[in-house]
């Protein structure tokens, strides 16, 4: 059995923080966010770029009150230059169905709900409105002379880039009353200026790097290399962090060389000091200057963060990574948890590991995972590693990546939490024609699920046919649709297990898991 590691740490971290703006006209972003009264809710996305976008690595994301629940649309097909895609509840007013390209009952968020548009071949989060985790109030977020409260927002037409910053991207819209649609379904923005010159830049604009985890390495990219070659100048300065007792950077500043006609990324690598002060977290500046070749320099400058490890007291309890991902194939995963204490432990100290319910769309219960909660203790004077067990359910039915979220609490003896004190766990399916559009939402309901000889199907939708498969994919129940919003299935005479229910209608389908005990 082959076993991977989750490591948790206590007290040590080492993180990259990425935050960065897509290059003007380079990728899509938000054109327009309506929130009308009733199902009236629908979101524009629009392609700057020259070309058309192949649409199937990008995906809609939606926090519910302040991150309680997240919930994924994927989107498909390809979008022109200069064309707009239309994402809206199923059951939203027909002018803006008459422009729609993807329609779903789920897609029905409130002025409190952030929204990201996510590139998920990168996991890059290229647009947002709203922030993640955050819940501003029943008014919503304020955006210009309104809010994202019952109000049509659109883009102003010079913007060109999605925003990462929404303290930024809130005052990028211009503001229309509620149910106004007269806006969707196109949009106008005002053409990106061509350079015909090298644009030199940073490739992150914020970058967290562990004390004893260095060297911290900086990338610079280019854009529209020419025949000559272009260099450009890296130097570091003061923060919080000293220069040659924080962190080093040899020769300060040094000279960056892109050859001609490449538009390979450099790299420059910044010695961090392990040392064993308690100084706490300390940052410095990263800055690109003096660029040749006609060169533009459009990002500019980069702010490290060196977090420190060392702590006096109390003890410090905290994740590693906020998130891992693992392999459905491999059936065992250990989550490696350590414990950091300067001045020793002098008395036990315990911590309790939860799975959240209620925030992941892998279920638990031997479905997908399983999880029991667990309390781990470290002996007076003990700072080993110790480890809390998951198992990873390798079935054969095709799904999306699919995620848990363990949780730390409850820390004894005076300890505290960390920074990070969460991680999901992201399942990747290994079966061969994994598909994106499994999910289950409040439009669909299975009572009770672990069933016995009854299955009560819920719907707030109208589906025409169900079919029940085993883990094979084999089909062993099958039928029509009786009732618009109950179904009722005698599931008596089939094996204990998992099962897959695909609920059809005429030009899509929900998959839901149910357990038959």
């Amino acid at each position: 059995m082959k076993k991977i590691f989750t490591t948790l740490v206590f007290g040590f971290i080492s993180l990259l923080a990425l935050a960065q703006n897509p290059a003007p006209c380079s990728d899509l972003f938000f054109s327009e966010y309506i929130k009308g009264t009733s199902n009236n809710k629908a979101l524009e996305i629009y392609n700057p770029t020259s070309g058309a976008i192949d649409l199937t690595n990008y995906k809609i994301m939606i926090s519910f009150n302040g991150g309680s629940s997240f919930q994924s649309f994927y989107l498909s097909g390809s979008l022109a230059s200069n064309g707009v895609y239309v994402a809206c509840h199923s059951s939203a007013d027909s002018a803006i169905l008459a422009v729609a390209n993807l329609t779903n009952a789920g897609i029905s968020f409130n002025g409190n709900d952030a929204i990201a548009l996510i590139d998920t071949a990168t996991n890059d989060t290229i647009d947002r409105i709203g922030v993640l985790g955050v819940d501003p109030g029943l008014n919503g977020w304020t955006v210009g002379s309104g809010s994202t409260l019952n109000h049509t927002l659109v883009r102003m037409a010079s913007v060109n880039n999605g925003q990462y910053d929404w303290a930024a991207g809130a005052n990028e819209w211009d503001v229309y009353a509620v149910n106004d649609f007269s806006h969707l379904g196109s949009h106008t923005m005002n053409p990106c200026s061509v350079s015909t010159n090298p644009d030199v830049h940073l490739i992150s604009v914020t970058q967290s790097v562990g004390e004893p985890f260095g060297p911290v390495t900086i990338q610079i990219g280019i854009s529209n290399p020419n025949n000559n070659p272009t260099t450009v100048q890296l130097s570091t300065a003061d923060i919080t962090a000293t220069s040659g007792v924080d962190y080093q950077l040899t020769p300060n500043p040094v000279t960056v060389t892109f050859p001609a006609n490449s538009s390979a990324t450099q790299s420059v690598n910044i010695t961090i000091t392990d040392d064993a002060a308690v100084e706490g977290d300390e940052t410095f500046f990263v800055n690109l200057s003096n660029a040749t070749n006609s060169a533009a320099i459009s990002v500019a400058q980069e702010t490290v963060t060196i977090l420190d490890d060392d702590q006096a007291n109390p003890i410090q309890i905290r994740f590693l990574v906020s998130a891992d991902t693992v392999e459905e194939n491999i059936s065992q995963y250990f989550a490696q948890l350590d414990l950091f204490a300067g001045a020793g432990t002098p008395n036990a100290t315990s911590i309790d590991v939860s799975a959240i319910t209620g925030l992941g769309t892998a279920t638990g219960g031997g479905v997908d995972y399983t999880f029991s909660d667990t309390t781990l203790t470290w002996p007076s004077g003990d700072q080993t590693a110790k480890f809390a067990v998951y198992d990873i359910n390798d079935d054969i039915l095709d799904e999306p990546l699919e995620f848990f979220a363990l949780i730390l609490s409850n820390p004894t003896n005076g300890a505290l939490l960390g920074v990070i004190d969460t991680c999901r766990i992201y399942i990747n399916d290994n079966d061969p024609n994994s598909v994106k559009n499994i999910f289950s939402n409040g439009n669909v309901k299975l009572i009770p699920n672990p069933a016995n000889d009854k299955l009560l199907i819920w719907m707030n939708e109208k589906f025409d046919s169900y079919s029940v498969m085993d883990v094979t994919g084999k089909i062993v129940l099958e039928g029509k649709i009786e009732n618009e919003k109950t179904q009722t299935l005698n599931i008596s005479n089939l094996a204990k297990g998992i099962y897959m229910l695909r609920l059809n209608n005429d030009d899509s389908y929900t998959n839901m898991k149910f357990i038959k005990q």
